[in-house]
């Protein structure tokens, strides 16, 4: 998206835990600890995060474990070109997918970053509800 950069952490059902939007000068290895920041006490059973080749770093992976968390990089298969699923990443590459699905998140209609964050937030609500519901009724 243009002008903005979405980091997203996501538990392994592709569920949002915390999010973070921020104009698109913020280097990738900035980011998450921006994001893993205010999330440390509300996480404690937090011990593995995957993420993309863009946030390795040896500050954050130092940080990290300083916590007793583990940073680990997922990369494409060997020899790959083009696009490659990769395992791990797939959960939030599917949420990013979720949210697009709304009107407000696909174009970057916003000046605020906090209001996109908010329409994140939203969505995810939205998305909880209904499933939710669909449960409730089956």
């Amino acid at each position: 998206m243009k002008g903005r950069k979405r980091h997203l952490l996501t538990d392994t059902l592709g569920l949002v835990r915390g999010r973070l939007v921020t104009t698109a000068n913020l280097r990738d290895k900035v980011g998450p600890r921006c994001l893993l920041g205010p999330l440390r006490p509300g996480l404690p059973r937090l011990r593995r995060l995957w993420a993309d080749g863009a946030y390795a770093s040896a500050p954050l992976a130092a940080d990290l474990a300083a916590q007793g968390r583990v940073l680990e990089i997922t990369r494409p298969p060997p020899g790959s070109r083009g696009f490659a699923a990769v395992p791990k990443r797939w959960t939030v590459e599917r949420t990013f997918a979720w949210l697009t699905h709304q009107r407000r998140l696909r174009v970057d209609y916003e000046h605020l970053p906090a209001v996109v964050e908010a329409f994140s937030d939203l969505t995810m609500i939205r998305l909880l509800v209904r499933r939710s519901a669909r449960h409730a009724y089956s």
